[in-house]
């Protein structure tokens, strides 16, 4: 019996050592609960309460006539042979380089944009498609720095056989001063469609914090003359105005 009474003193003198030592452990635990929540909860507020704001966005637009062009131009040849459509081809585009010169264009300014070989085919009844010869094209890039001679050059280019005319795109040499003005517009814009939410809200409009653009381009009319048949008379031409969009996305403080 003095074993056994042995034993349970032993069990109940342990027993507030552990006692002592959970207690430390959970202080512990809940000193750093304290330190933790208040931390948790200001980022809760940041969360769930931004700083008031608003995003609009804004459009401008600026015009400018065109002073250059850019076009496709070419021959496309037809023979019995391969080997043959080539060669009469290579005639034709080497006489319209030649023209391209004596107009004066550098060669700078003219770069070989796409040549082809294909077969061409015919079909009798339910036998299948033969190739009865072939057509080769050749075409060039073409930019014309001086606009006013656009419906000459066209004219001179059909003129030295020349039967394809493609993608005449006309386009302004130097946008950045007109990309500019409509990025000031688009701004404005935006502005002014801010100013007027905030005067419905009956708030103030504070400062912008974020400005995004979403767009800035220059869409250029195109003269489209696919294998044109042009008059050797000059072609005419209007060039218009070729319109600079811009559009933005900004987000305004409210105070």
């Amino acid at each position: 019996m003095r074993c056994v009474f042995a034993d349970q003193r032993r069990l109940v003198n342990r027993r507030p050592l552990a006692s002592r030592m959970t207690k430390e452990i959970m202080n512990k635990l809940l000193l750093g609960l304290l330190c933790w929540w208040p931390a948790v909860a200001l980022a809760m507020v940041q969360t769930t309460v931004p700083s008031p704001s608003i995003e609009v966005s804004g459009s401008g637009e600026a015009f400018a006539k065109p002073d250059m062009a850019e076009l496709e131009a070419g021959v496309v040849s037809q023979a019995k042979t391969a080997a043959a459509a080539l060669q009469v081809n290579n005639e034709s585009v080497a006489k319209l380089l030649r023209e391209l010169r004596e107009l004066g264009i550098p060669e700078t300014d003219i770069r070989t944009q796409n040549i082809s070989v294909h077969p061409q085919y015919q079909v009798q009844g339910e036998r299948s498609p033969q190739i009865t010869g072939f057509e080769v094209s050749n075409q060039v890039a073409v930019t014309i720095r001086e606009l006013e001679r656009l419906g000459e050059i066209l004219s001179r280019l059909v003129g030295a056989g020349g039967n394809i005319l493609s993608r005449v795109r006309m386009s302004v040499a130097d946008p950045s001063k007109l990309l500019e003005k409509a990025r000031r517009a688009a701004l404005g814009d935006a502005k002014h469609k801010a100013e007027v939410y905030a005067s419905a809200a009956g708030v103030r409009l504070g400062r912008p914090l974020l400005i995004r653009e979403d767009r800035a381009q220059a869409p250029a009319p195109y003269l489209l003359l696919e294998r044109a048949s042009v008059a050797h008379a000059e072609v005419p031409i209007m060039p218009g105005e070729t319109s600079f969009q811009v559009q933005v996305s900004v987000t305004y403080a409210l105070e």
